[in-house]
């Protein structure tokens, strides 16, 4: 797992792009708590923290794909 320290929630990610963030109505049968369950077996955690900031890589992300991806 790459991590970072600072924890970030997906519509913060989303406003980073800044572009129009659009929401689809909720799935038949979607489960929120279940996503917030650590199912792994796993009893060895490596953490390692990345380098860069999200919102550093995300801005320098769009400056280089601009053109090629319509923000």
């Amino acid at each position: 797992m790459i991590d970072n320290k600072k924890n970030f929630k997906i519509k913060e990610v989303a406003k980073l792009f800044n572009v129009k963030i659009i929401f689809l109505p909720q799935g038949k049968g979607e489960r929120y708590a279940s996503a917030l369950t650590n199912m792994s077996l796993n009893n060895k955690v490596h953490r390692r923290y990345g380098q860069i900031q999200l919102k550093d890589y995300i801005q320098n992300f769009i400056k280089t794909h601009s053109k090629s991806i319509n923000f």
